[in-house]
């Protein structure tokens, strides 16, 4: 009689790219020699992510790494140092992900040596002077970077210039918390400015950086998360310019450059902005909000969570954005029934609404009704008590996704 163990090994490779990370390091690779030598095959690993808990003990982390040699994706936010058990039994790692994993210089530099398909790199620079990324610039394969200093650390001049003019194929660069001259971070932005497609941001911002991103031409996704202004802030991100712009995000960001926005979206319609991120805003933000519906008729993704303030008169114009089909306003408190009554008849392609942590009305629910086209309704934290929520099924019917509790 055939068992799974006559399966050949092109079946076999095909049945444990569905497993986790535990499945097959703890069992699959321990039933026989031919599992093994299977569980280890580069398609296996193809999309598999490692992300070991914060509570996970060096040890468990070691014993775990000695098992992947064709571990791809390392993503951990603990403190333990393996960068150089890593180094010697994961070197087919493509991305390695370590922003709170504190070590020395020289495990960077074996790291970067030995890990000759890494592509992208997050880590936290620990060193006042500019040895991390003098060997951070020697790589040649890098294409995604996301630099942090943090903790206060106080980094001598030309900190960036080696990745300025080294890391020759980097497209996506992430800079959270710097602790470096604005002018420092303006000379990478210029030296990167033919090659750079995505560019996030964290922390303190002075317009300079803005009038260096849009020397960026080739930008497609800009981000920005919570920000803080150094000095006067007159400039503006210039959509005319960064014609290939397909993604905007502002989280968390003040007032005065949430205005600068809205300025530069008067200046001409924007049809190439699919994407647009303005949550968490402590201000009222009607006025940007009818600027973004004005000038982005393309307009597929908009996220608004956490903005307290916004009401019905903020998206009086979403009429304007046809091809909208994912809008997330959850905790938006202010919000009322002619709110949801502009989305519903001004979004004929919505499929994902969340209103979760909102205080939803009977009349607002009745006009949640309307949205016809959904598949995702998310209510989370929301008093539904007292709804016929039944009419959610025929009136809906081609929702698959709702959460209520």
């Amino acid at each position: 009689m055939a068992c799974i163990s006559d399966l050949p090994d092109e079946i076999l490779v095909t049945i444990f790219s569905y497993l986790d990370v535990d499945d097959i390091c703890l069992s699959v690779r321990n039933v026989c020699r031919q599992w093994k030598s299977v569980s280890e095959d580069e398609k296996v690993w193809m999309n598999m992510y490692y992300c070991p808990r914060k509570t996970t003990t060096k040890q468990e982390l070691i014993s775990k790494l000695k098992t992947m040699p064709s571990l791809r994706y390392f993503v951990y936010t603990g403190t333990h140092n393996v960068l150089g058990t890593m180094s010697k039994h994961c070197t087919k790692l493509k991305d390695l992900h370590i922003p709170y994993m504190e070590f020395r210089a020289r495990l960077l530099r074996k790291a970067i040596r030995h890990l000759h398909y890494l592509e992208g790199l997050s880590v936290r620079i620990t060193s006042r002077t500019a040895r991390f990324t003098q060997i951070i610039g020697e790589s040649q394969h890098l294409v995604r970077l996301s630099l942090t200093t943090g903790g206060g650390l106080h980094t001598t001049d030309q900190l960036l210039e080696p990745i300025a003019s080294g890391c020759r194929k980097l497209k996506k660069l992430r800079c959270a918390y710097l602790d470096c001259p604005t002018e420092e971070l303006c000379r990478l932005l210029q030296h990167k400015k033919r090659v750079l497609e995505e560019y996030e941001h964290c922390g303190r911002l002075s317009a300079a950086v803005f009038t260096a991103i849009n020397g960026c031409k080739k930008l497609k996704k800009l981000r920005f998360n919570s920000i803080s202004i150094e000095g006067p802030f007159d400039e503006t991100i210039s959509f005319v310019k960064l014609k290939y712009l397909t993604l905007v995000e502002f989280a968390g960001c003040p007032i005065t450059m949430l205005k600068s926005v809205s300025r530069s979206l008067s200046i001409a319609p924007v049809s190439y902005l699919e994407q647009i991120n303005l949550s968490f805003s402590d201000h009222k933000i009607d006025s940007i909000t009818d600027s973004v519906f004005l000038a982005c008729p393309s307009l597929k993704r908009l996220i608004l969570a956490g903005n307290i303030r916004l009401c019905g008169y903020g998206l009086r114009n979403i009429r304007n954005c046809k091809m909208l089909e994912y809008l997330d306003m959850r905790y938006c408190l202010d919000l009322d029934w002619t709110a949801i009554k502009y989305v519903a008849e001004g979004s004929p392609r919505l499929q994902y609404l969340d209103l979760s942590g909102n205080h939803i009305t009977l009349a607002m629910f009745q006009q949640i009704l309307k949205c016809k086209n959904l598949k995702t309704l998310l209510l989370k934290g929301c008093d539904l008590r007292g709804f016929n929520l039944r009419h959610i099924k025929t009136r809906i019917p081609g929702l698959k996704h709702l959460k209520i509790e």
